[in-house]
């Protein structure tokens, strides 16, 4: 039996709607983590600053 045109295009939408879901949890999770990863980011550079400064 060949698949019929919407067929195809249903599997396609249904893939892609996965994939968006997919997307859509990890943006989310990377949008919860980026305050948490700025700080980091923050407290290192004022950790190799401050050894840069004893290094003087």
């Amino acid at each position: 039996m060949r698949p019929t045109a919407v067929t195809v295009i249903g599997i396609i939408g249904i893939v892609l709607g996965i994939l968006g879901l997919c997307c859509n949890i990890v943006g989310i999770v990377g949008a919860g983590s980026l305050p948490m990863l700025a700080e980091m980011a923050q407290q290192s550079g004022e950790q190799s600053a401050r050894v840069a400064a004893d290094a003087e």
